[in-house]
């Protein structure tokens, strides 16, 4: 009797279930019922996007925006419009180039709220709907189909904007956050611990690896202070239900929880090498840097795509440890080798630190690039290019760490032998770099990196001067002392 009672009880609440699920259906459809474009500017919006599907074409750009702007759209007429759009038509790069334009810039602040809304919930559920239809065949249908491979990524990384998005609102960056764990959660084949066969599945990494970025970015606190936003400050439960949903586990659980960083190799770095990932997080000070999400790209499969993350993220290589070694010295001091996989993977974080901490408005940054102009021997990094710097001025900072990192003590001499031959600025960017690294205090910090992989970090003491610029370092039992003019550079070292 008990027994049977108890199963009367579930029908009748997985009836009740039913029936509320329905209920809700029926609502969702009833509050759209009215939020539909007039026929006229469906029909033409639908045209101008199948247009800019396929290129840039000035005049559906402005017809679009003319509609897309309209006050008397909501974002549920945008939900509803593009749910339909997209299940009609593929989400294709041209269509992403010009959508993020009148979304996230272009156009009234008014109009970026409810389009961004809208197309939240319509991305989020076609995103569902196509992982869902596929199953456990995703891998082969990405193989199969470019539409779905296409519209997947785009999707996906659209998903991504909006996360980053400061007009999106919190309830439903929250709503889009659940239910991509959710979604996750409910395949293998996305979780985290099951390794892809790229020759077999070469695209799936890709979309994986976007879904856990946009899982990240969407988790982000908001920036502080103009700061970027940072995962440091997510709290331990939020950390830990991202590591279970996504099944995170050994030292990649490791990294993520101590330094909230996830690693995205499909399980394709070795011990050796996830070791270096996370001395390196260790040595280097968290207050410099926002770094959420390591990738290896030639362990995820073939690249389709570009990834987006609203935290800091970059692309590190998968050459083995102890395999390759590298002289970042020119010949003005002695050779000196050390571990490639880890130069590669300090040049980067070094990337994120430039773009954190330093900015690239930075006055004292420009001043030196400006001061170093074209020539070679004008920097740290000499061999290269006539003029590589002034053309990718992102690449100076990351550039200085390769030898910084490599052996600060080195490249202190390397500064100093330039200065007394007469070239002033390598001595102006590695007392730049070692101020960087003090984050202001009375001390800085001085690496070593073997060709083993071994990191070693070193603590030196420093003074300043009333300007606040390091005149003095004292390295083992040598002190240099330093002199600047009132443009902040050196004029004369000596030693002690």
């Amino acid at each position: 009797m008990a027994e049977g009672g108890a199963i009367g009880d579930l029908q009748v609440f997985a009836a009740a279930k039913l029936q509320l699920g329905f209920l809700l259906a029926l609502g969702l459809a009833a509050a759209l019922q009215g939020a539909i474009l007039s026929e006229q500017d469906d029909g033409l919006l639908t045209g101008n996007l199948q247009a800019l599907a396929k290129g840039w074409v000035q005049e559906a750009v402005d017809s679009a925006n003319t509609i897309l702007w309209k006050p008397a759209y909501s974002r549920k007429h945008w939900q509803r419009f593009f749910s339909g759009y997209f299940r009609a038509n593929p989400f294709t790069e041209d269509l992403r180039n010009y959508l993020a334009y009148p979304v996230f810039g272009w156009g009234p602040a008014a109009a970026h709220r409810e389009l961004q809304e809208g197309l939240a919930r319509c991305l989020q559920a076609r995103l569902k709907e196509l992982v869902e239809a596929h199953g456990a065949d995703l891998g082969r249908s990405l193989n199969r189909d470019p539409d779905l491979l296409q519209t997947l990524c785009k999707v996906t990384r659209f998903l991504n904007y909006l996360a980053g998005s400061k007009e999106t609102s919190h309830k439903t960056k929250n709503r889009l956050y659940r239910r991509h764990l959710a979604l996750i959660g409910k395949s293998r084949k996305l979780r985290a611990n099951d390794r892809i066969d790229i020759r077999k599945y070469p695209y799936l990494g890709r979309v994986r690896s976007q879904l856990y970025m946009n899982v990240l970015s969407l988790a982000a606190p908001d920036s502080v202070a103009g700061k970027a936003r940072t995962l440091r400050a997510l709290p331990r439960q939020t950390r830990n239900e991202i590591a279970a949903a996504i099944s995170l586990r050994g030292k990649r659980f490791d990294i993520w929880q101590k330094h909230a960083v996830l690693l995205l190799d499909n399980s394709g770095l070795d011990a050796k090498q996830l070791a270096a990932v996370s001395r390196l997080l260790e040595l280097v000070p968290t207050g410099l840097h926002n770094l959420g999400v390591i990738t290896v790209e030639e362990f995820l499969g073939k690249k389709v795509d570009w990834y987006d993350c609203a935290v800091g993220a970059v692309n590190i290589g998968g050459v083995r440890v102890g395999a390759a070694r590298e002289n970042g010295f020119p010949v003005d001091v002695a050779p000196l080798y050390s571990d490639t996989f880890c130069l590669i993977w300090v040049h980067e974080l070094n990337h994120i630190v430039d773009y954190y901490y330093v900015s690239h408005d930075n006055p004292r940054r420009k001043r030196l690039l400006d001061q170093a102009g074209n020539a070679p021997r004008n920097y740290l990094r000499s061999m290269v290019p006539e003029g590589v710097f002034t053309k990718a001025p992102q690449e100076f900072f990351a550039s200085i760490s390769n030898q910084y990192f490599a052996s600060s003590e080195h490249t202190l001499a390397l500064g100093l032998a330039r200065f007394r031959n007469g070239y002033k600025e390598p001595l102006n960017q590695f007392l730049f770099f070692a101020d960087v690294y003090s984050l202001g205090g009375n001390r800085t910090l001085f690496y070593e990196i073997g060709v083993g992989g071994h990191m070693k970090r070193t603590t030196i003491p420093l003074t300043r001067d009333r300007n606040g610029l390091i005149n003095s370092l004292r390295v083992k039992r040598k002190l240099h002392r330093f002199t600047w003019d009132a443009n902040g550079n050196v004029t004369t070292c000596e030693e002690e």
